[in-house]
């Protein structure tokens, strides 16, 4: 199995086993990407961008026929909904889609993921629900993109749907919560809290040095000033203890800046930790791959619906009737020469 953690300017890839809630990492690579090939989760150039992974997959002797991928994007929508509970998946899923829809205005063109988190407060027989609204285009293009590789894509999904497997697979986590996990990059930061040992609230947020004044040390100001919002906003939550820990993952050669930052405000920081059921990433940055990794975990079916193959069914069923139209046309086509060769 492959495993990719995609952003607009790197390709972490993995490839590894899943048995028994145990990973087993083989081997890793990495692709850095040229500016505007991926713009916000999007691919620009598809042919170009399958082209590229298929050089890294042979240079590292990579190969392998199905793979899995985890996307980051600021189109993506995060918002908790309380749904009334429902024996059927199906029905649960289409209310889901619809309170995203009338909160968000969303429609059709976006495929919807989500969680379960629990029993909602706020209404009787509901339960408590985040879910992520992402465009279709943005899933499509790499249905796209593995089509060309001939490799099989069974699961795309959102990165802080991944980074959670990795977290709560620790379990001196759990003692550390309301907690925030904070993934650095150059060109976004995505920011996780944990309540009650489950994820509570998702934010991404793309950075660049003209947000700063083009400034070089633009990171490090934003990485502080997200986490400054993350700490007032649960601060804000009515009955919500306050963020006293944050874990680093991603790019994380400032963490000792932002360690002494955040000591004056009484936060504890760690780099993420490895959980005892991954094996073989001694010879790999792990914080860089911790996405990649975390995808690879199975997930619990009863709650966890994150795959944006199988949750948009709205999409799906759209493409299938599509190409029943170009099949009948093409048999149509063919049925039509025959019968003028027949005749000639």
């Amino acid at each position: 199995m492959l495993s990719f953690d995609i952003t607009d300017r790197a390709i972490r890839i993995i490839k590894g086993t899943e048995s028994g809630g145990k990973i087993r990492i083989s081997s890793a690579a990495t692709l850095n990407l040229e500016e505007e090939g991926i713009v916000n989760g999007h691919v620009r150039d598809v042919p170009r961008l399958a082209t590229l992974i298929n050089q890294v997959l042979r240079t590292n002797k990579m190969p392998d026929k199905e793979a899995i991928v985890s996307i980051s994007s600021n189109m993506m929508i995060f918002k908790e909904v309380h749904i009334q509970k429902a024996e059927k998946q199906q029905d649960f899923m289409k209310m889901v889609r619809a309170e995203m829809a009338a909160a968000l205005g969303i429609d059709d063109s976006y495929s919807v993921s989500y969680i379960v988190v629990g029993d909602s407060d706020q209404t009787d027989g509901a339960v408590k629900v985040l879910a992520t609204a992402c465009p279709f285009e943005v899933v499509d293009c790499y249905k796209r993109v593995f089509n060309m590789l001939q490799i099989n894509l069974r699961s795309v999904m959102i990165g802080c749907n991944c980074i959670t497997k990795v977290l709560l697979a620790d379990t001196k986590v759990k003692s550390k919560m309301p907690l925030l996990a904070v993934q650095i990059d150059p060109n976004f930061i995505s920011l996780n809290l944990y309540e009650k040992g489950q994820l509570s609230f998702s934010r991404f947020a793309s950075i660049s040095a003209e947000d700063y004044d083009d400034s070089e040390d633009y990171v490090f100001e934003a990485v502080n000033e997200n986490i400054f919002r993350m700490l007032q906003f649960q601060k804000s939550k009515a009955g919500s203890a306050p963020i006293e820990n944050v874990v680093f993952y991603g790019d994380t050669h400032e963490y000792v800046r932002l360690t002494n930052e955040l000591e004056k405000m009484g936060i504890r920081t760690s780099i993420i930790n490895v959980p005892p059921q991954i094996h073989g990433y001694e010879n790999l940055e792990f914080s860089s791959y911790a996405n990649a990794i975390g995808a690879m975990f199975k997930r619990n079916k009863l709650t966890e619906h994150i795959n944006l193959l199988e949750t948009d069914t709205v999409n799906n069923n759209r493409i299938k009737s599509d190409s029943s139209y170009v099949l009948i046309l093409l048999l149509v086509i063919a049925i039509s020469i025959a019968i003028c060769v027949i005749v000639w």
